[in-house]
């Protein structure tokens, strides 16, 4: 799976990342795969390989990106394990993970190792809602049927007592965040380096959602 990632350039995201962090606790429900158009057909070709049909009849439905993004159901023949195969127009896969619905979902899997943008909240099971609409909403329930804190307030989350500094906070909607920071989580695969600048530029982002203590 690593040498398709790094040949097609596409990274896995969702569900399964937060697997990787919780394993007795979590368990995936499918594996979400994002690719650039360049690579898509060759991580198609790959898992069709595998065993794997594409679905005709899905659907993504309004609302869920809002990017333009295309997606692609297929599931496995014998084992109906399901694999999303999303297509972003955005210049880098940042673009399209940093609009999910909450923090909660906002990691990936590459081919050099695991990034966690919002490590802090993720680790205690705690999420800010980015996104709230009609599809995110159900996403909402699964999440906390295993466990998770999903708020609209990161003032609740970090709780009333703890101090914070708007546009400064790592948790700070305003806060503009980059990929190389030191609030983001990267762990390496064996055999490479510690430093996530030797295989990502500078990418920054601001969340879409408003600061707490700010209202």
């Amino acid at each position: 799976m690593c040498d398709l990632l790094l040949c097609s350039g596409a990274v896995i995201s969702g569900s399964a990342v937060l697997a990787l962090l919780f394993p007795a606790a979590f368990e995936p429900w499918e594996l979400d795969i994002y690719v650039t158009s360049y690579g898509a057909a060759r991580v198609i070709s790959y898992l069709e390989d595998q065993g794997y049909k594409i679905n005709p009849t899905y659907s993504m439905g309004n609302g869920v990106y809002d990017s333009g993004a295309i997606v692609f159901q297929l599931f496995h023949l014998r084992s109906l394990v399901g694999v999303n195969v999303t297509i972003y127009h955005e210049k880098h896969f940042l673009g399209h993970i940093i609009r999910f619905h909450s923090t909660v979902n906002m990691n990936y899997v590459s081919w050099y190792g695991l990034v966690w943008l919002y490590p802090y909240w993720t680790l205690q099971k705690k999420g800010l809602v980015n996104v709230d609409n009609l599809m995110s909403r159900s996403s909402f329930i699964k999440y906390a049927n295993q466990g998770f804190t999903l708020s609209h307030d990161n003032k609740q989350l970090a709780g009333s007592l703890t101090p914070h500094f708007c546009e400064i906070d790592a948790e700070c909607p305003k806060t503009t965040r980059c990929l190389h920071d030191d609030q983001c989580a990267f762990q390496p695969f064996e055999g490479y380096g510690s430093r996530l600048l030797a295989y990502e530029g500078p990418m920054t982002w601001n969340l879409s959602a408003t600061c707490g203590y700010a209202m």
